[in-house]
Formats: structure tokens, sequence, C-alpha cells
């Protein structure tokens, strides 16, 4: 059922709130499905919808450096599938890829003769000189696309649950959708903390974060409940709950081949894989908190351009404010995320690197450095606690539901949920943390 189709376009501001009071009075499931509808006609769920082909390479190198990584992996022999597919997907010929061949070689050699620092010496070899043929070849093709191909791209970022596929191969956004079940708690909270006093009269929007959903899924969703519309749809961090590093530590990690980035969240519950993190109301805990929130006043701090976050629920998050539990963003530096400017420089400086024989370790470790700048981070991001989101120009979507302009991710949602989308002044949002089918709260059944 579409929104139109519900007879729920307002025609004027003063329109709204006879359309909300309409739209409360249709059951969840019919406003559920409308709001589904609008979705889909979108396409937000597609990675081309928002990033442009040389962003999606970047998301493409990051899961390739993954792969590579198992393919040489300490102890084990190579598997040469992945880089044979790897090869057939660029297009290239044999002799264009025997560089990476002959250090693939010879990181499966050190692999399996146990031998630490020859190992850690070849996979880098091997993982520098395999990227530098995928930049290379990308450098030499001015496509929409990379030359790997949609199809190419698609079943990668499936592999990594990115994105999941129907049947024909396209990205299946009827699964990528906020679950019934989230949206029923999040529709009843809201509508009990609106009659409470405790949301404004003219709040239209609703965020939920779905946290059952793993990091490098798309779980932010942003709601206009008065036109049956989805806003906006993007990836957000959660609380990684480690403690900061002291000086020691950060010198211990930074030692370590290969480095960990972004730190693993032992603590704050991996959720690479669609497990939960795991969530607090503790001050120092750097957890992500469950339940209802509401926007607060924007300001410039550590992060920049950053929104405060209200915790509703007594015992749960109410703790959010003192904490400094925020909405940011993430930059090029935290997160990885390339403008074009910065991936393209950072192709050209990997492709003059050379030849890989007689690099010394620091030198290869500098440069698989300058891999990792054009690339994006690994998927399983983590925050202290906040709502971290990309810094990216994404499309934004007006009140008659069409995209027009881009704007900055991050300063998008500051507006969407502090009340200030498309230069109108309208009230905060509601933002609603969900955790599991068994959440608790006192403002749903």
């Amino acid at each position: 059922m579409a929104s139109g189709s519900c007879g729920l376009d307002p025609v004027g501001g003063d329109v709204d709130h006879v359309i909300e009071t309409l739209s409360e009075s249709l059951s969840l499931e019919t406003r559920y499905l409308a709001l589904k509808e609008d979705y889909l006609k979108t396409g937000m769920c597609d990675p081309a919808f928002n990033y442009s082909g040389d962003r999606r390479l970047a998301l493409l190198v990051s899961a390739v450096k993954t792969d590579l990584a198992s393919v040489c992996s300490w102890g084990r022999q190579a598997d040469p599938r992945f880089f044979d597919q790897l090869r057939l997907g660029l297009g290239v010929s044999s002799s264009e890829s025997a560089e990476a061949e002959k250090e693939l070689s010879n990181c499966s050699r050190a692999a399996t003769a146990g031998n630490t620092d020859a190992f850690y010496l070849a996979f880098s070899r091997f993982k520098v000189s395999a990227l530098k043929m995928i930049l290379k070849k990308f450098r030499s093709v001015r496509e929409a696309l990379p030359p790997f191909g949609a199809s190419f791209i698609h079943k990668k970022m499936e592999s990594l649950k990115m994105v999941r596929l129907t049947p024909d191969g396209r990205p299946d956004c009827d699964n990528e959708f906020v679950s019934f079940d989230a949206f029923s708690k999040a529709i009843q909270g809201y509508e009990k903390l609106k009659k409470a006093g405790k949301l404004p009269a003219n709040s239209r929007y609703l965020t939920i974060v779905d946290y059952t959903k793993p990091s490098n899924s798309r779980r932010l969703m942003v709601l206009d409940l008065s036109t049956h519309r989805v806003m906006n749809q993007t990836w957000v961090a959660h609380g990684d709950g480690i403690p900061d590093l002291n000086q020691a530590e950060k010198e211990k990690r930074s030692r370590m081949r290969p480095t960990p980035t972004p730190f693993p969240s032992e603590k704050g519950g991996s959720d690479r894989f669609g497990s939960n993190p795991k969530t607090g109301n503790e001050h120092k805990s750097n957890l992500s908190s469950l339940g209802f929130i509401r926007a607060e006043t924007e300001y410039n701090g550590t992060w920049g351009r950053s929104l405060r976050l209200h915790g509703l629920e007594a015992g749960v998050n109410d703790q959010m404010l003192s904490r400094g539990v925020v909405l940011h963003g993430w930059g090029v530096d935290q997160m990885s995320w390339t403008s074009k400017d910065n991936f393209m420089s950072g192709v050209k400086a990997i492709s003059s690197l050379g030849a890989l024989d007689g690099k010394s370790m620091n030198e290869l470790n500098s440069m698989d450095g300058r891999m990792s700048s054009v690339a994006f981070s690994e998927v399983n991001n983590a925050t202290k606690g906040c709502l971290g989101v990309s810094e990216e120009p994404v499309r934004v979507r007006q009140s008659d539901g069409t995209f027009k302009g881009e704007k900055n991710q991050k300063d998008l949602l500051i507006e969407l949920l502090g009340g200030k989308s498309n230069g109108v002044q309208s009230a905060p949002s509601l933002i609603f943390n969900y955790g599991s089918v068994n959440q608790k709260s006192p403002y749903f059944e």
C-alpha cells in the first residue's frame, strides 16, 4: 500500500497534525506496510543508491583484504580458488597478476614452514601486490561501476552481510527494512511518550536503530510518520565497551602485525555476524544503551558537530546525557571512508610503488598502511557508546518524497533528528534502540 493510496500526503504545514491523527487511527500493520512500500520504491538498500563507483570499490577492497588474509593465514595452506576468482572478476591476464602470484607462493611456503617472521614478510608482500593490481586495474578503466561489475560487488558484499541478494542477484531491499517487531515497539513508545508530554506535540520523525543487525548493515532508519516515508537509512556504529587504552597498551597494539584496525570489540560484543552487541547504562562502560531516546541540542565538541541524546528510560539509558553519549560523525581519519580525491591520490601513490623485491618490513608496512587509507575500514566498527555515522555525501529526501541534492550524512541526520529538516523547523526526533523481541519497556506492551 503506497503512502499516496492512504490519502496521507500533506498539502500544507498546517495539515500535519490532522494527517498524523488520521495515521494513528490506522492499524500498526497498515502503517508498517505503507512505510515499507515507500521504502521499496526508493531502492535505498542498493549499494549504488548513495555511493558512487569509487566508494563502492573502497568497500570491495576492504572485503578483498579480509579474503586475502584467509587465503594465506598463519599455519594453513593457501587456497588458490579465491585468487583465481579475483583475477577473473578483474579480467586481468596471468602476466598482469604475476607479481601477486609469486608472492602468494612465498606466503604459502612461509606459513606451512611455521616461520613467523618470514610469514609476516611474505604476507605483507602478497597483500600489497594483490591490492596494487586491483587499484591499478581500477585506475585504468573509467566506468560508472568499477571493472568488477555490479554482480561481483553485490556477491562480495553479500558474503560480508553488507547486502542480501534476491535469487536473480539484485539487492534484496525487502529484507533490509526494519522488522515489524521493532516498528511495533517503537510506535507504541512514540505514542505513549507524546501523550505523556515527553515529546513535543509537533514531533513527526521516528528513528529506529536495530542492534539485532550487524554494523555492516544499514541498521539506522529515519521514518516520517506524517507522510509514511522513509527519509534516510545508513550504517551506525555501536559502543565497543572497551575502556580507553593507556599508552603502553596503545604501543603494544601498534607493534602487532597485522595491526588490529579497529580495535576488536571483545567486551562490547562483536556483531560482525549478527550477534547483538553488549549494552549498558553505566558511566565509563563505553557501551550503547537500548530503549527510547530523545534527540536534544546540537553542539561542537571532540567529534565536531554532534547531537546530544537524552535517554528516557530509568535504569536503562537515563545516563546517556551525563555519559556524553551523542550522535557524531566518523571522518576519513576515524572510519577510513574516503572522499574521491583521497581515493584517487591513494591509487596514484600505490601504483607508483614499483617492485616489491628488496623492500624492508617497515617499507612494506608503510605501503600496506597507504593501502588501508584508500579503503573502507573493517565492517565491525565501534565507538565509545555513541551513534557514530559516516560523513559521506548522501542524497537528501524532500518532504514530497523526491531526492534532491546531497548533504554530509552526519549533518543530514543532525538536522533530521534535531528538528530542522530541509530548513524547516519541526521538533526533535524520538530514537528507539532495538535489541530483541524480548526487550522490555514501560512504553510498550
